[in-house]
């Protein structure tokens, strides 16, 4: 997945990832060349952690008894030349054993999200149980210290395609695994895991299907397979040599009529394992018969909390005919809490090649209540439904889902239906915000629930329903909600040309509240139901379609609603909000 040598990631398919260019196929639109770039960072000093992959994590054993490895995600981390010398991390008091690699996370391309990641080591004998911040220096200069590890008495359990299950050994590198899982044979790293375990995979072309219900690793009945609050069990990437910079590509394509992927415990067991579970830097792929439930990363009825953090999964080309197509996502499934942050989610698809397509894989796909956190992903061509949907039809235990934060994310190319598919079952807590949504075919987000409570602010929405659906506009509204139940503000709104701002069977009425967004380029004004406080003008985007940011004449800068202030406390690139008088509109702030 990650090449040292730049700011590009190939995949093993070739496909250049991190600029994420060359990705879409001919069916998609637009052409490679149009792919948006991403916008330059403003100039800061001090280092920003925005997020870790490894709540906690083994000290000692592993390599040279120095323990896990954690990877810190930010940005202004310095220049590799340095790492370990200009750019150092501590957790608590303590400097970290040693440094593995600095450079772009997976994500950069449309994020600017850089890695950090190290080998945690003794932490001067920190005591297990015991959080302490995680903070970066790089030349002198400390960054935020709001993240926190917790040292977990764990071990480092290593797998690899050379291993053999009859000999490994925890914490000896030398001695891996050759499985994930070998259900039938009772063998495999997963049948000595327990709390607090770090699963290191060495890199290579993985394809095993052997786990169970034919998944490369689900959790099962065994109430040890499960990790703790102090003692989360991680499964992860090696991270190559000791500042190496070369992560270790580890590919996984789940085979065809196989279930494949990583997946949580099904509803018979719920809360018996599979919880306090973290995933980070894989690159987990499915073939195009990959069975319905086999997507990447399926938490299924877990009671979380899970954490995926920075991994690539896609593509799936799933060409499965209704009824049995696929009807999951690159990451789906239940969470309580379940966080998604950092992944690049691309080129998932349903019944690719059949008369009649149901669009129901997805991005991320959420069915059951409990809180979810979807941050800092790139969500790109997504043929197969919606970037992120929600939908709860009542079998997963609960009726409505609730608790839903969406933000920081770019989305793009989502061909099949809609960027943000609020739909049936949806409840209440859903915030929507500083997100960039383009170049979908239906809607930029889109509602279908009679109880849903949503704050949708400070979006950009662009090129959106490029359909031409006459039914659909930027923003579509299929339910009759409760009064006020879905609150717009602070959003640039600009439809693909010839479309509509709003849109919908319903369309939006006395269920919403319209304040302070910016319209631009549909043919008619803004409904008096939307208008209150409008700006209607071009928003002076610094390159519309590829770069997001404002210019410092648009007429978004500081027209936006303070009302958003609670949640929306900076924008897509982290600029603190507000920075003049007021918020501007859009995910993005003028410095």
């Amino acid at each position: 997945m990650y090449n040292a040598a730049g700011p590009a990631m190939t995949s093993p398919s070739g496909i250049v990832t991190l600029a994420l260019v060359g990705l879409f196929t001919a069916a998609s639109p637009p052409s490679p060349a149009a792919s948006p770039s991403a916008p330059a960072q403003p100039t800061r000093t001090a280092p920003v952690i925005l997020y870790t992959d490894a709540p906690s994590g083994p000290t000692s054993g592993g390599e040279n008894n120095h323990g896990g490895y954690l990877s810190i995600f930010g940005k202004n981390f310095g220049d590799r030349s340095g790492l370990g010398t200009k750019t150092k991390v501590f957790v608590g008091t303590a400097e970290v054993a040693n440094y593995r690699y600095l450079g772009p996370s997976v994500v950069f391309g449309k994020q600017r999200i850089e890695q950090l990641t190290v080998q945690v080591g003794a932490l001067g004998k920190m005591k297990t149980g015991t959080p302490a911040p995680v903070k970066v220096v790089v030349n002198g200069v400390a960054s935020n210290t709001d993240q926190t590890f917790t040292p977990s008495g764990g071990r480092v359990l290593f797998v690899g395609l050379n291993g053999n299950d009859a000999n490994a050994a925890p914490n000896d590198i030398k001695r891996p695994w050759r499985h994930l899982q070998d259900q039938p044979a009772q063998r495999g790293a997963y049948f000595a895991m327990r709390a607090g375990d770090q699963v290191v995979i060495r890199g290579g072309k993985w394809s095993d299907a052997d786990g169970i219900d034919t998944t490369w690793m689900r959790f099962g009945k065994d109430a040890t397979k499960k990790g703790t609050a102090t003692g989360w069990i991680h499964i992860t990437a090696h991270p190559g040599p000791i500042n190496g910079n070369a992560i270790e590509n580890v590919s996984y394509v789940a085979p065809a009529d196989k279930a494949g992927g990583i997946q949580g415990p099904w509803s018979a067991i719920r809360g018996v394992s599979g919880s306090y579970i973290s995933v980070s830097n894989l690159h987990l792929a499915a073939s195009a018969t990959t069975k319905s439930d086999g997507a990447p990363i399926n938490t299924q009825y877990s009671d979380g909390p899970w954490r995926i953090v920075n991994n690539e999964l896609g593509p799936w080309p799933s060409t499965l005919a209704a009824p049995e197509n696929a009807k999951a996502g690159g990451v789906a499934g239940g969470g309580n809490p379940l966080t998604v942050y950092g992944n690049y989610i691309h080129d998932i698809d349903c019944a690719s090649g059949r008369t009649y397509n149901p669009l129901e894989n997805h991005g991320i796909y959420i069915d059951n209540d409990g809180a979810y956190d979807i941050g800092w992903n790139a969500i790109f061509a997504i043929r197969g439904g919606n970037g992120v949907q929600t939908y709860n039809n009542g079998s997963g235990g609960s009726q409505v889902t609730n608790n839903v934060s969406i933000h920081h994310n770019f989305f793009y190319g989502s061909t099949g239906k809609h960027g943000v598919n609020i739909a049936d079952g949806s409840g209440a807590g859903f915030k929507v915000f500083n997100n960039v949504i383009t170049d979908t075919t239906g809607a930029g987000i889109r509602f279908n629930s009679t109880e849903i409570r949503a704050k949708i602010w400070n979006n950009t929405l662009f090129n959106v329903n490029r359909s031409r659906n006459p039914r659909l506009g930027a923003l579509a509204n299929d339910s009759t909600g409760k009064p006020g139940g879905i609150d717009v503000a602070n959003n640039i709104i600009w439809p693909f040309p010839g479309t509509a701002y709003t849109g919908g069977t319903v369309g939006f009425g006395s269920e919403s509240a319209w304040t302070n967004n910016l319209f631009y380029g549909a043919p008619d004004a803004p409904d008096k139901s939307t208008a209150t406080n409008a700006v209607v003008a071009n928003p002076q985007l610094a390159n519309p379609g590829m770069d997001f940011r404002l210019q410092p004449s648009s007429p978004a800068k500081d027209k936006g609603a303070a009302s958003v202030a609670g949640v929306v406390t900076n924008d897509f690139n982290g600029v603190p909000r507000p920075q003049g008088s007021g918020f501007d509109i859009g995910a993005f702030e003028l410095p």
